[in-house]
């Protein structure tokens, strides 16, 4: 209790004070015209992303006022749109949005019913956005689809599975009361094994007719009983989320249990509390938070007449192993001063698994420090990290290293000999005029330095290795971006890594071996000099390992000191016709460690009747593990046929190749990374499928 007392009492730290704000206006034609303002000219670079941008994949960039930033969409009436804010990089939620809605992640979205504000501000001359409704609200993300696989099989490609995928999440979020918010999240069906009418390996065991047979029996339960069905049989319907709280003037709480995300927390470079960290997947565990009220925090900025703006949260919990098995806390306080200086303090710490050592053992302590101040043009952003660890105890005498959960560290040291071990520090100075915009960067990383509430490993997630960088390393960088005419930009963007401390854990193989990395990349607009509306882009990545025990296997059977990693070039056009109005081109390279090489070249275009379509091809290209069918191909389409409850529907065929990304992730998008294809090198390899599915986001 003392450390938490010590927390609290010792620090007085900022945030960030920008607000944003939501106008309408009807326009002639019947549709309506939507305008995002974004009041922190501060900012670097923000962005509106939502459902109407498939939210990261198409942010659509603010342009920057002297006020702030602004963006104008024109939608049909009746449109319902969900959205938030990228400030530099860190998602950002409306404050003054018009209404809300739980975003499933710890926080909200902006919610834009595009109807109601017309009616709202019919009288107003701004057009402003109505006060917030207090009201629970139904949500729903859902895809219904079929697919028929087929697999190579003696050289001949064979049935291998064919069945329909149901996936459906109902979420009620709201206000019950005034002062009691609300979120429940229902797991209606989770089935994407598109094997449920038949599949090869039950055809083998039973033999193909039989497996056939009990395929269209088990069609009967579509009409009977279609949850079941969707299920696949099994009792997958749950209760996933749950969140309920009470907001007073002076302190707010919340409270969530099971897979109800914690609120997360940004601190300056670091995310430190991740959007997807479970409050108990294991459906034991759950967290408490606590935070400052409205008045609370008007308070404090009327006796600094404004300078201080002032945030304190502390949230006991039982999720500091996501699982719900054990104890933990996390706390922060942040605030501004005098508007340009940002300073968040954050305390975790990690207990046993029975409430007898709630803040008596600690497993775990970490202290997170983050800066922001801006300087007149320059803007710098620093973090620091220390680790404190105890050691497991058992009952005959003697201990046992602590793991952390979800993380890459492994079993720690409690007493190691050099203590920069357990720290990680990062530092950027950003610069920007009309010519060029450069950030200079170092960060490093002990050998055990780590983050409780971020993930690692699970669910395929590196969020603390990208934010602090391998175990044991250290790594300066340049990014600049240099405007020499209105119409090119060039970026070049070096690093260079090496291990910190040689008698600890490190990657390299070689103590002795230095990293030098290199990505330029340009941007060429052609409107101001061909007259006509596109843009060319493109990039390239390359490595070189000083030492020859370090070399890496770039697309090559043979491991090499010298690799390009990946690149690509990409070319997109606005065309003044009804029939392809938007086309987008691009090829990408992509050579892994896995003694591989991809190359795909993809069109995506804008159609009639919104139609929008992809086509593209692959070739895998050198290295030992490629067969004798190395080609693969896709074509898709999609459109949405309702833009109120923004339902899709979406046609695939895929061969030897599947670029779209999981069918619970939006399958009718692409899963990029960059320009190249997101861990696409080996789906779908000697194998093709059809896919017809509808999507429901809402």
């Amino acid at each position: 209790m003392k450390k938490v007392l010590a927390f609290v009492s010792s620090v007085l730290l900022l945030a960030s004070a920008a607000f944003a704000d939501v106008s309408v206006k009807k326009l002639d034609d019947g549709k309506v015209e939507v305008t995002f303002f974004y009041a922190n000219p501060r900012a670097g670079e923000v962005l509106v992303a939502g459902d109407f941008t498939n939210w990261q994949d198409g942010a659509e960039p603010m342009e920057k006022g002297e006020k702030g930033f602004t963006l104008v969409k024109v939608v049909p009436a009746g449109t319902i749109m969900k959205y938030k804010f990228i400030s530099d990089g860190n998602w950002t939620e409306d404050i003054h949005e018009p209404d809300k809605v739980d975003d499933g992640f710890g926080g909200h979205n902006g919610l834009i019913d595009v109807d109601e504000l017309v009616a709202a501000s019919a009288g107003s001359a701004e057009g402003s956005a109505p006060s917030k409704k207090s009201a629970v609200k139904f949500q729903t993300w859902s895809m219904v689809g079929a697919q028929n696989k087929w697999s190579l099989t003696d050289g001949k490609m064979a049935e291998d599975s064919l069945g329909i995928g149901v996936k459906s999440y109902w979420k009620f979020g709201g206000n019950i009361t005034p002062h009691v918010p609300v979120y429940a999240e229902i797991a209606v069906a989770e089935n994407d094994g598109f094997s449920n009418i038949y599949s090869e390996e039950e055809g083998k065991k039973i033999g193909a007719a039989n497996a056939w047979k009990n395929g269209a029996k088990g069609l009967a339960d579509i009409a009977i009983d279609p949850i079941a069905y969707a299920n696949g049989g099994a009792e997958k319907t749950y209760l996933g989320h749950f969140k309920t709280g009470i907001e007073t003037p002076y302190v707010n709480f919340n409270t969530g249990y099971k897979y109800a995300k914690l609120p997360p927390h940004t601190n300056v470079n670091w995310v430190t509390v991740d959007k997807e960290w479970e409050a108990g997947y294991s459906a034991v565990g759950g967290y408490g938070e606590y935070s400052l009220g409205s008045a609370a925090k008007e308070a404090i900025s009327s006796l600094t007449n404004g300078n201080v703006s002032l945030e304190a949260v502390v949230a006991p919990n039982k999720s500091a192993d996501r699982a719900g098995n054990q104890y933990g806390i996390y706390s922060y306080v942040d605030a501004t001063l005098f508007g340009s200086h940002y300073v968040d303090f954050q305390f975790n710490s990690a207990f046993g698994k029975t409430i007898d050592t709630f803040f008596t053992k600690a497993m775990e302590d970490d202290f997170i420090l983050g800066y922001r101040g801006d300087l007149g043009p320059v803007t710098v952003k620093a973090n620091g990290l220390f680790n404190l660890y105890g050691a497991n105890e058992i009952a005959a005498g003697y201990k046992t290293l602590y793991s952390p959960a979800s993380s890459d560290v492994g079993k720690v040291n409690d007493a190691p000999k050099n203590y920069l071990d357990n720290a990680a520090a990062n530092l950027n100075v950003y610069y920007s005029n009309d010519f060029v915009d450069v950030t200079v960067g170092g960060r490093f990383r002990g050998a055990q330095a780590s983050m409780m509430y971020v993930e690692e490993g699970a669910d395929d997630h590196t969020n603390i290795s990208d934010q602090l960088g391998s175990l044991n390393r250290m790594r300066a960088w340049i990014d600049a971006t240099v405007y020499p005419v209105s119409f090119l930009s060039v970026g070049l963007n070096p690093y260079f890594e090496m291990t910190l401390n040689k008698a600890s854990k490190s990657s390299f193989k070689d103590k002795d071996n230095y990293k030098i990395y290199l990505k330029p990349s340009f941007t060429f607009d052609f409107i101001d000099i061909a007259f006509i509306d596109a843009i060319l882009s493109g990039y390239t990545e390359m490595s070189y390992n000083t030492s020859k025990k370090d070399a890496v296997k770039y697309g090559t059977s043979e491991a090499t000191q010298f690799g390009v990693e990946e690149g690509g070039l990409k070319f997109e056009m606005n065309l003044d016709n009804d029939v392809v109005p938007h086309f987008d081109v691009f090829y990408g390279y992509d050579a892994n460690d896995a003694d591989l090489t991809l190359h795909t070249l993809i069109a995506e275009a804008d159609l009639p009747l919104g139609i929008a379509a992809q086509i593209g091809a692959g070739l895998r290209t050198t290295g030992t593990k490629l067969d004798s069918n190395p080609f693969g191909f896709f074509l898709g389409a999609n459109k949405q046929i309702n833009q109120k409850f923004k339902t899709i529907l979406y046609s695939q065929f895929v061969y030897n190749m599947d670029p779209y990304k999981a069918f619970g992730d939006g399958q009718d998008a692409l899963n990029l990374d960059g320009l190249t294809l997101d861990s696409a090198a080996n789906n779908y390899k000697n194998a093709a499928a059809v896919r017809v599915a509808v999507r429901f986001d809402f």
